[in-house]
C-alpha cells in the first residue's frame, strides 16, 4: 500500500513542502539507504535474533516510521524517517521470501506472497485518492498505514510462529566439510547451526556466509537484476500518475484508477502466470515478459490516448508480476542449500532498494528534462534486465574449487 499510494501523494507532498521533483525524490533516496542497510545486516540480525524476531523488528520499524511520517515534520526529518521505513521493509521482504523459498511448493507460495503485495499496491492509490478528494491532507494516508501495520504485527505475533526444522543438506554439508578438512590435513571441523537461521555455519565468521553466497555468480547477478526489476515496477507505479496527469493532462481521479489498474495487473500476473512460467520454462518466459514490458512502455510513450495507456499499463503490470518470485525461486536452485537463507535474504533486501533508488533517479531526470523521460528510462532499464537475465548461470556451479562442496562432488564421482 505504501508503494502504491506514494505516487498519488507525490504532488501533494511537493505542494506542501514547496519543493521540486528532484528535491522530493530525496525521500526515495533515503528509503533506498534503509533498504541497503537491511540487505547487509539481515544475515547477522537473523543469526543473532532468529527469523521471527527479525520479522517483528522489521514490522516495528515500519510502524515507527509511519507514526513519524504522519506528523508532517520538516522535510529533512521526513527523509530520516524514510531511512527507518526502508530498513523495516527490507527486513520484512527478506524474511518472508526466505521462509517461502524453504517451504514445499515454494514457487506457488512466492507468487501468492508477491500477489498480496500487488493487492496492497492496488488499494494504495484508491485509498490515497479518496482521502485527497475528500479534503484530507496527504499525511492521513500514513494514519491508515499505521493501523494496517499494527494489524500485521498482531497477526505475526499471534499466528506466524517459526519453529526450527530439519535443515535439508545439513548432514551432506557436514560430511563434505569433514572430507575437505581431512584432505587438507586439518582436524575435525566444528559444524554448528548459524543461530536460528537455516544456514550452516562452517566454523567461520558469520559474515563469511554472505561472502560465500556472493562468490556464486547467480547471487550478485540476481541481486542487481532485482534492483532493476523493482526499480521498473515501483517507478512506473510511483511516477505514472504524475506522467498521466501532468504530461498527458488526464483527469486526476481517473488516472488514480488507471494506476490502481497497473497494480491490479501485477497482482493478477503473479497469480495467473506462475503455471505458464513453470510449464514453458522460466528462462525463455522471462525473456518474453521483458520484451512485452519494453514494448508496452514504448506504446505508452508514443501513443497519446488515456484509454490505450490504461490498457497497456495494466498488461505491463500483468507480465511484470511473475518476474520477482521466478527470480527468487531460480536463485535458490543454483546455490547450496545451506546458503539459501543468506543468499535469498540478501537479494530480496538489496533488490528492494531499487524501489526507491530508481524512482529517485526518475525524479531527478523529471526535474531536469520533464516527466516524459519516465518511459524511455523504463525501456533502458528493461534492456538492462534482459542482459542481466541472460547472464544468469544455467547450472549450479562451485566458485571455490577448494571448498567443501567441490570435494563432496569429487568424492561422489
Amino acid at each position: 500500500m505504501s508503494d502504491g499510494g506514494f505516487g498519488v501523494l507525490l504532488p501533494s507532498i511537493k505542494s506542501y513542502y514547496a519543493v521540486s521533483d528532484g528535491v522530493v525524490s530525496a525521500l526515495l533516496m533515503c528509503n533506498t539507504a534503509g533498504f541497503l542497510v537491511s540487505a547487509f545486516l539481515n544475515g547477522n540480525i537473523v543469526d543473532h535474533l532468529g527469523q521471527k524476531t527479525s520479522l517483528v523488528l522489521g514490522v516495528c520499524a515500519q510502524d515507527l516510521a509511519y507514526m513519524l511520517l504522519l506528523w508532517r515534520a520538516p522535510f529533512p526529518a521526513q527523509c530520516c524517517f524514510m531511512v527507518i521505513l526502508g530498513f523495516g521493509l527490507g527486513l520484512v521482504n527478506a524474511g518472508t521470501n526466505v521462509i517461502c523459498v524453504t517451504l514445499p511448493k515454494s514457487l506457488i507460495l512466492l507468487n501468492m506472497l508477491h500477489a498480496s503485495y500487488g493487492l496492497g499496491a492496488l488499494i494504495g492509490p484508491l485509498l490515497a485518492s479518496a482521502l485527497l478528494n475528500n479534503g484530507r491532507s496527504w499525511n492521513y494516508f500514513y494514519v491508515c498505514l499505521v493501523c494496517f501495520s499494527f494489524s500485521a504485527l498482531t497477526a505475526l505475533l499471534s499466528v506466524f510462529t517459526i519453529k526450527p526444522g530439519p535443515i535439508v543438506g545439513r548432514e551432506e554439508a557436514k560430511s563434505r566439510i569433514k572430507l575437505w578438512r581431512t584432505k587438507r590435513g586439518g582436524g575435525e571441523p566444528e559444524v554448528a547451526m548459524a543461530g536460528r537461521s537455516t544456514a550452516v555455519a562452517l566454523n567461520e565468521p558469520k559474515s563469511s556466509l554472505l561472502r560465500r553466497a556472493l562468490n556464486y555468480p547467480v547471487t550478485p547477478i540476481a541481486a542487481v537484476y532485482l534492483l532493476f526489476y523493482v526499480g521498473v515496477e515501483v517507478s512506473l507505479g510511483t511516477w505514472a500518475y504524475s506522467y498521466l496527469t501532468e504530461y498527458r493532462h488526464g483527469n486526476p481521479v481517473q488516472m488514480a484508477h488507471t494506476v490502481s489498474g497497473y497494480w491490479g495487473g501485477l497482482m493478477a500476473g503473479r497469480v495467473l502466470l506462475g503455471w505458464f512460467t513453470a510449464r514453458f520454462g522460466e528462462r525463455i518466459m522471462v525473456l518474453i515478459y521483458l520484451g512485452v514490458i519494453a514494448g508496452g512502455t514504448l506504446v505508452i510513450w508514443l501513443v497519446n490516448n488515456s484509454i490505450a495507456d490504461g490498457i497497456v499499463l495494466f498488461f505491463t503490470g500483468f507480465v511484470l508480476g511473475p518476474l520477482y518470485p521466478t527470480t527468487v525461486s531460480l536463485t535458490s536452485s543454483l546455490i547450496p542449500t545451506y546458503l539459501f537463507a543468506t543468499a535469498v535474504g540478501f537479494i530480496a533486501a538489496f533488490g528492494s532498494g531499487g524501489g526507491a533508488l530508481f524512482p529517485f533517479a526518475t525524479g531527478l531526470m523529471a526535474n531536469r528534462f520533464g516527466i516524459w523521460v519516465l518511459m524511455p528510462f523504463m525501456i533502458c532499464m528493461t534492456v538492462g534486465m534482459i542482459a542481466l537475465w541472460a547472464s544468469i548461470p544455467k547450472k549450479k556451479g562451485d566458485p571455490d574449487a577448494s571448498g567443501p562442496e567441490h570435494h563432496g562432488e569429487e568424492n561422489q564421482q
